[in-house]
């Protein structure tokens, strides 16, 4: 970042801080991850206040297609896939939270079309391959930089029913365990939830889940006490609630839902809201919206308490972490709209505000340390 850029991002912190009157314990660093096949260059920082919804624009970094991003727990590193078919890659960034700046580490191949990065126990990463039908897990070196010596697992199991979207295995994401000792991958092309031992000195394959034919699971959760999973099908458009054995690893079925009552074979990202009350689902392609669940206390199970239309092509959306506002990632209204959240009935309401940024596909909030 040169001088003029460090004077912007300087002048934006004391801009926000002036309009809103909060303390600096309310502002925090967010990372925009976007496509830039048009008129974005990579990715983007913002200071937000979780207060009042305010924010302003730190920085950005220029890289090809970085639709997906981590930060580490004491967030001095990102972590960036670049989804580019056989061109993809994994880079790794330094991070300055305090000014958004990212600078680049080092840069990685990896198998086609990356759609989902996650930090692992043991400096480690996973990435979800999702033309190559992959899983990588690789290593991250005392310097952050991602080794070039990774493990690469391949998935073979039969096909789902749709000859368009299921033509092969598509690792969509992964999740680890809340412990760390177990890694749940999702594969929308085979209806399958793949999972991993990885807490042992080598990384072993364990029993799927099998799902129905045809439920193209994408994205999954668990609930904030580790009880519950939560996984929601882009192809069915239904939520699914898992009890988890954490001694055992396994994933017991209790409830299968439809969220998407449009029908619209776009469902993207579900999200928990961090008091554990209330799940939110995003759904694309018809009635582009987010749907809001409340969730028993008692069982773990979802009833639908209401539906929210947002922009064009909402995909990846986040929580603020003192729950008071939803921030969602509309791809073609090329803005992440601020949405107001109800912590005593989950209802979203539209504040006003949105944030200008091309082609927003993941939000990141970075810890604050």
């Amino acid at each position: 970042m040169n001088k003029s850029t460090q004077l912007v991002s300087i002048a934006a912190l004391a801009a926000l801080s002036s309009c809103t009157g909060a303390s600096s314990g309310d502002v925090i660093t967010m990372l925009v991850g976007t496509y830039t096949y048009d008129a974005s260059h990579g990715i983007y920082s913002f200071a937000f206040d979780q207060e009042n919804g305010s924010f302003a624009p730190l920085d950005s970094a220029k890289i090809d297609n970085p639709s997906y991003l981590c930060i580490s727990d004491d967030a001095k590193r990102v972590y960036s896939v670049t989804e580019s078919g056989e061109n993809s890659s994994i880079s790794a960034f330094d991070f300055d939270a305090a000014s958004g700046r990212l600078s680049l580490i080092n840069t990685v191949p990896s198998d086609a079309d990356p759609c989902h990065i996650t930090l692992l126990p043991g400096n480690r990463l996973s990435v979800a391959n999702y033309s190559g039908g992959t899983v990588g897990i690789y290593r991250i070196a005392d310097d952050g930089s991602v080794s070039d010596d990774f493990c690469s697992i391949a998935y073979d199991a039969p096909l789902g029913p749709d000859t368009i979207r299921q033509k092969g295995p598509h690792i969509h994401f992964s999740l680890p365990s809340p412990d760390g000792q177990m890694l749940f991958v999702n594969d929308l092309g085979t209806d399958r939830i793949h999972r991993v031992n990885i807490g042992g000195d080598s990384i072993t394959a364990e029993p799927d889940v099998v799902l129905a034919p045809g439920y193209g699971p994408r994205h999954s959760t668990f609930s904030p006490d580790g009880k519950m999973l939560y996984l929601l099908g882009e192809l069915s458009g239904n939520i699914s609630a898992f009890s988890y054995e954490q001694n055992s690893h396994s994933l017991s079925p209790l409830q299968d839902i439809h969220a998407d009552e449009a029908n619209g074979r776009g469902s993207a990202d579900i999200v928990v809201s961090p008091d554990g009350k209330f799940l939110y689902a995003s759904h694309r392609l018809i009635n582009d919206g987010i749907s809001i669940f409340a969730i028993n206390q008692a069982d773990g199970t979802i009833s639908k308490v209401g539906y929210y239309k947002t922009g064009i092509h909402p995909r990846n959306f986040v929580i603020t972490p003192n729950g008071k506002y939803l921030l969602v990632a509309c791809r073609d209204s090329n803005s992440i709209e601020v949405l107001l959240r109800d912590a005593a009935t989950g209802a979203l309401t539209p504040t006003g505000k949105a944030i200008s940024v091309p082609r927003p596909v993941c939000i990141k909030f970075a810890p604050k340390q």
